[in-house]
């Protein structure tokens, strides 16, 4: 009997989390959001993304594209993998300049005409050290 009500519960559940379309993690008993697989809320911790070696990342079998570890050894940080050029890049630095941004150690396959420092509006552009405005690039030239 007990095994029959095993079962019966676990259907249950699988087809309740396959009509909400998503896995809610919380401790509120919220159902997830209906836009989102995963519905991660809390208000007292965070996410913890696998952390692991470059060497240990770069074992990872087959990775998918949008894949997020955080690396622990040289150049430390979140990488994220991309199938289409087969490489790990690094989370918003801008190493793949394909992807946008500026990386603090050089870019390289830069386009002048779509690849610039600066602003695309006629706001005021300002350079600070400590906080203090060195130099100004003016919005009207």
């Amino acid at each position: 009997m007990q095994k029959h009500l095993f079962t019966i519960a676990l259907l249950v559940c699988t087809l309740n989390l396959l009509a909400q379309g998503g896995v809610a993690i919380n401790s509120t008993g919220n159902t997830p959001d209906v836009s989102a697989m995963l519905d991660i809320t809390s208000n007292s911790s965070g996410l913890l993304i696998p952390r692991m070696t470059q060497a240990d990342r770069d074992l990872i079998t087959n990775p998918k594209t949008s894949l997020l570890i955080y690396q622990t050894d040289q150049d430390s940080g979140f990488y994220y993998y991309d199938q289409s050029t087969t490489s790990w890049y690094p989370f918003l630095s801008g190493s793949n300049t394909a992807n946008g941004g500026w990386a603090i150690k050089g870019n390289s396959g830069t386009n002048p005409s779509s690849n610039f420092i600066g602003t695309t509006d006629s706001v005021d552009w300002v350079i600070r050290t400590n906080n203090n405005e060195k130099m100004r690039v003016t919005g009207n030239g």
